[in-house]
Parts: structure tokens; sequence; C-alpha cells
């Protein structure tokens, strides 16, 4: 488990030249820890389920560069393989197969907390339903890993996980929360990111 700085310190000890291991899911968590481990020399086997990773964030362009990227520094990168069982000895993928190694890091991304909205008239769906500029209806805006947002570019909606979205989305609220509360009083600005990670 991979949930504060204690958890990432231990995994780090846990690592090294020659020990093997495995992340399962290869979105922005998953690329990143496969990374340092790599640096660390341990030998990385990187599964993702998906034909390119991060395509879904970052396009299918940028997903194959950084695929290539891990390649060419020796991460076993797997696209397309499905883990179906954290064993003992590692993981078992769909096909059958088996990849062992001595740790296993999940990171197969996060259930938006979402649940204090029940009632509220807000559309959940995997996140706080918002339009391109971060509105999920008239006056409320939601900003972070929580937001499901309207991209513009891709023309579908979408939930980043990753801890720079909250600052990067924000730009987009038009307004509100950046103006002086004397000016604005008659609106708020309520943000939530919080979440689960599984």
């Amino acid at each position: 488990m991979l949930r504060s700085l204690d958890d990432a310190l231990a995994l780090r000890d846990r690592l090294g030249p020659g020990r093997r291991l495995v992340v399962v899911g290869a979105g922005f968590l998953g690329a990143e820890a496969a990374a340092v481990a790599w640096r660390l020399g341990a030998r990385v086997t990187l599964l993702e389920p998906a034909p390119v990773p991060l395509a879904h964030a970052v396009g299918e362009e940028v997903g194959r560069v950084l695929a290539r990227a891990h390649r060419e520094r020796g991460v076993d990168l797997r696209t397309g393989a499905t883990v179906t069982e954290v064993t003992e000895a590692g993981v078992r993928l769909a096909d059958g197969r088996e990849v062992e190694a001595e740790g296993v890091l999940v990171a197969i991304g996060s259930l938006p907390n979402t649940e204090w909205l029940a009632g509220s008239g807000l559309t959940v769906a995997d996140g706080v339903v918002c339009d391109a500029y971060c509105e999920a209806a008239p006056g409320v805006y939601a900003a972070g890993d929580v937001a499901r947002w309207h991209h513009p570019h891709f023309g579908v909606p979408m939930r980043i996980e990753h801890r720079t979205n909250a600052a990067s989305r924000a730009w987009r609220l038009p307004g509100t929360c950046s103006v002086p509360r004397r000016a604005n009083r008659s609106r708020r600005c309520r943000t939530s990111g919080r979440t689960s990670t599984t």
C-alpha cells in the first residue's frame, strides 16, 4: 500500500539493484513509481491493460513517447496485460502467465470520494461532472481529481488523477475563486479533492 511518505520510504528501502518489482497500472503514479524503482536499480515490470499508457490523459502520441522512454531505459513495459491476481510470488495475468517479483505495487487509480454529495443535485458519475470550465452547476465548481470535466480537445469527459490537476484546472474557473471576497460575496468557492486510492 502506498498512501503516505512512510509507505513510500518503506517501498524505497525494499528496492535496489537486482530486486524485482511489478507495477500494475501505467498511469501517472504507476509510471512515476516504475521510473523511480528503475533509478534505484530494480528490475521493473510495468503492466498496463490499455494498448497505450496514459492515452486517456495525454493522447496516444505522447503516450507512445512515454512508453518508448520506459522501454529504452530497461523497464519491461507490457501493454494489453490484465492482472487477475496478486500471488505470493508476484502476479498472475489473464492469459495464465505469471510474473514473479519480490514486490508488487498496484496503481490502478482512485475512486473519487463523492458520497457526501448524495442528494446535492449535482451530477456524479466517476467524479463530479463539470463542463470545460469546471462548472458542475450554476455557481458550483469542482477541481482536482474529483472533477470529471469535458475536455474540448479530446471531446470527451475526463478525470485526471495527478497532483498538479487542481492547480492547472483552477485557471479555468471564471473569476470565482481569484476575486477578492468583498467583490464576490454572492458566490462561494468550495474545493474538494478527497479521494480513496485503491
